[in-house]
């Protein structure tokens, strides 16, 4: 891979452990030791709710930045300068309608409370989008990972202490947008130079900035809803209960799922410079090292998922309700490549200037998504007393959808023959963990997860999915960490 990918790359994991560590710690083991499942799940629909605004709010200009700044670094300063003072604004007046609404359909009590904080948050939220999508556009991805980094800590700490102190939910949830605050700060001191010579106002760059993102934002928008609109029919139709379990399955099997996102990130900038030119074997080259690298990751993480899940609950002293969230994690652990692929698939889509079929194809998964959770929750209500795994069958079937169709109109030399196999082979070591792991079920944790791992790795080398020269290389020190990431995730074979 490239340097600067390479460097992204390191910069982003450091920044996705951060967030893996303060939400293990945080969100996954002790927020619901001390919320009952209900506040819990009150505290994930408004977030949910409230997201759909935030949506707007962003203009779908996130991605344009990215891939603007890109190809020219000069326009950094005045794009950036418009974006913040343009979504400032849109935050404000969504704010007002949020609340507005809010009051319209009943909200009162803990509920309406979490929608003020959660409206807080998608002002902090949105402006740092902003500022960070600069920061990816000119590949200086350290300085945006070092703050999201002690913003996370410091987050996670406050929000630590106040769960310990019994604080509740409300006090708990304000500790995001404060936290926010930090990176917003740094990263803006730090696009200083290039703001100060553009602070001024300029309305043809905000219609750029609508022009621009309007494809994303619509894109944006049908997958913020095939993604989150499972919550208020679930709400609706099985209760907070429900959501709060479903809510806590998801936040499981999103922490190895955020791989995927670091490496889009580190990678997109690069995708859409080489797009320009989509002859060059470099754009699919990058693009099929991404896919091979979230296959690598992402799918012994969710076999191996499924096989420890239970063992993980057990260990934990949960409040009641919570243990319903077991059999949805190991559904929702289906979806953990499969995300994957999709994020890169989708990413080489946009970088292509191809997003219109890909809104068409995520429009088909906003659409069928809502239809089928109205038909299997129901369902999963009267089999198993437990809505949320209708809801959890319905997540893992969209992504397929998505994926399939990503496929069909996926840039030419995009998942070729060798990445495809590199898939497959992948995916035959990680079910090597199946019969590894059951053949000591009756051992502690940390025995079943090295057996696992062990297997994988084992597996690995006889599938030619692992490099041993490389790994020889990198424990000997003679190579970069980053480099590492070549041996392991080469599609050549």
């Amino acid at each position: 891979m490239r340097p600067s990918i390479q460097r992204n790359l390191v910069w982003l994991t450091a920044s996705q452990i951060a967030t893996w560590s303060a939400s293990l710690v945080v969100v996954i083991i002790m927020l619901p030791r001390h919320v009952s499942v209900g506040d819990f799940g009150t505290y994930q629909f408004a977030a949910a709710f409230v997201g759909y605004f935030a949506l707007v709010a962003t203009m779908g200009s996130t991605t344009y930045l990215v891939k603007t700044i890109a190809r020219d670094a000069t326009q950094a300063g005045p794009l950036l300068a418009n974006a913040l003072v343009m979504k400032l604004v849109a935050t404000g007046l969504l704010s007002v309608v949020v609340l507005a609404l809010a009051y319209v359909l009943g909200y009162s009590g803990r509920t309406m409370l979490l929608v003020e904080v959660a409206c807080v948050a998608m002002v902090v939220q949105v402006l740092n989008e902003a500022v960070g999508a600069t920061l990816q556009g000119l590949e200086r991805i350290n300085k945006f990972a070092l703050w999201r980094c002690i913003q996370i800590y410091v987050g996670g700490a406050v929000g630590l202490a106040l769960l310990l102190a019994d604080k509740g939910i409300v006090a708990y949830a304000l500790v995001a947008p404060l936290a926010g605050l930090i990176p917003l700060a740094a990263n803006t001191v730090h696009m200083w130079p290039e703001l100060r010579e553009s602070l001024r106002i300029d309305f043809r760059v905000w219609g750029k900035l609508i022009r621009g993102g309007s494809p994303f934002l619509l894109w944006s928008a049908i997958l913020l809803v095939y993604g989150t609109i499972d919550i208020p029919i679930l709400k609706a139709m099985a209760g907070d209960a429900a959501v709060g379990a479903y809510a806590l399955a998801y936040a499981w099997v999103s922490l190895p799922a955020g791989f995927s996102s670091v490496v889009t990130t580190a990678t997109m900038p690069s995708m859409s410079a080489n797009a320009v030119d989509q002859s060059s074997p470099e754009f699919s080259r990058i693009t099929n090292r991404s896919i091979s690298l979230v296959a690598f990751v992402g799918i012994p993480m969710s076999i191996g998922t499924m096989l420890v899940a239970s063992d993980i609950f057990g260990l934990l002293h949960y409040q009641a309700g919570f243990e319903l969230a077991v059999p949805l994690v190991q559904i929702l652990a289906l979806h953990i490549p499969l995300v994957g692929i999709d994020m890169v698939l989708g990413s080489a889509l946009i970088a292509a200037d191809r997003q219109k079929i890909w809104t068409v194809i995520a429009g088909g998964a906003a659409l069928l998504n809502p239809l089928l959770n109205l038909i299997a929750i129901p369902i999963a209500i009267s089999l198993f007393n437990n809505g949320a795994i209708g809801a959890a069958v319905i997540t893992v079937a969209t992504e397929m959808f998505m994926m399939v169709g990503a496929l069909l109109v996926r840039p030419k030399g995009v998942m070729d023959r060798p990445t495809t196999s590199f898939a497959l082979r992948t995916a035959v070591a990680s079910l090597a963990m199946v019969p590894a792991v059951l053949a000591v079920s009756g051992a502690v944790l940390p025995v079943k997860i090295g057996v696992g791992v062990a297997a994988y790795a084992l597996a690995s080398v006889a599938l030619g999915t692992i490099s041993l020269s490389g790994l020889r290389q990198a424990f000997s020190g003679r190579v970069a960490p980053s480099l590492l990431l070549n041996s392991i995730a080469s599609p050549s074979k």
